[in-house]
């Protein structure tokens, strides 16, 4: 159930981002086990063949952050885009926390790069300094959209 909603929601908000002037979305899915997934790239529209590709998709056990973070920031550094936004949405602890949390605090020392961190009832304070942790799945979409909204007001000012 939290992996359809979690990835109902990520689709919804790729829709969303997709829309606006300057905005290159993507979205990728670990599956545990060390496994990430691309599953719509930076440049690529939702058809099909992409949900599809989504629909199968499948937790397995474990969360292999850092690995899929090392593969979102290959991915950001080969867009033209000036203002990087990452959203990290999770329902457990990394399996390499320590390693983990080095990268993430030198992403958030970044110029011009956000990281956000989203708790399925699980804490992520002690990993992200932007984080949010939501015990209802089913306001995940509302939290997404308006995490959203405050990144895209804050590049603006």
């Amino acid at each position: 159930m939290r992996e359809r909603v979690a990835g109902e929601s990520a689709i919804a908000l790729f829709l969303a981002l997709h829309t606006l002037p300057g905005c290159n979305p993507a979205l990728s899915i670990f599956q545990g086990r060390g496994r990430t997934v691309g599953v719509l790239r930076h440049g690529e529209a939702l058809t099909e063949a992409t949900r599809s590709r989504l629909s199968v998709i499948e937790a397995s056990g474990g969360t292999p952050l850092f690995q899929a973070l090392g593969d979102v920031l290959v991915e950001l550094a080969m867009t033209k885009e000036k203002r990087k936004v990452i959203f990290v949405i999770t329902d457990g602890d990394p399996d390499n926390p320590h390693e983990t949390h080095a990268l993430v605090k030198c992403i958030e020392k970044t110029p011009d790069t956000d990281i956000v961190g989203i708790g399925i009832c699980s804490e992520t304070g002690w990993l992200f300094e932007k984080s949010v942790r939501i015990d209802d799945i089913d306001t995940l979409s509302e939290v997404l959209f308006s995490l959203a909204k405050d990144m895209a007001l804050a590049c603006i000012r």
